[in-house]
């Protein structure tokens, strides 16, 4: 990462590690989390196939197909597409068996709330901008023994 005189920044994929999602065959890679704006970035990897959980949006998201392919309920976003997704959506996302590599920036209007998880036990799960932030330097090693301590409790 370069960070520009004039406050910008300037990231290769290269960089930051790829974090593995449990359950899913997904990888994500956190690029830049910005706490004051309320905006996080990051690469999103499906895995062939892979389905997510079903999540609402407390954020404006932007999802670019990088490469691959991958749908939710209304419509199939293959690369070199953009999907907009506004605050309060709803929906299950998932991969095509190419998978895809998906460029999202989440940006809260609150600064604080991005996705509410729901779980397949009924519960939910809030991953907000402290949670992406606490993620954003993490080794691959850290973040699965994250993902299981919460899987505990």
């Amino acid at each position: 990462m370069a960070k520009l005189d004039d406050g910008s920044f300037i990231y290769s994929f290269d960089e930051k590690p790829w974090l593995p999602v449990l359950n899913t065959g997904d990888f994500m890679k956190i690029l830049h989390v910005d706490e004051v704006l309320g905006q996080v970035v990051y690469i999103q990897r499906f895995g062939p196939g892979s389905v997510h959980s079903t999540h609402t949006h407390h954020c404006t998201a932007v999802a670019h197909t990088l490469s691959g392919e991958w749908f939710y309920e209304g419509g199939t976003i293959p690369a070199g597409h953009v999907a907009f997704e506004p605050i309060g959506t709803t929906h299950q996302p998932r991969a095509t068996q190419s998978g895809a590599d998906v460029l999202l920036v989440l940006t809260s209007f609150d600064r604080q709330r991005i996705l509410e998880l729901h779980l397949p036990s009924g519960e939910t799960q809030e991953l907000d901008v402290s949670f992406f932030k606490l993620i954003e330097n993490m080794t691959p090693e850290e973040f699965v023994a994250l993902q299981e301590q919460q899987q505990e409790t």
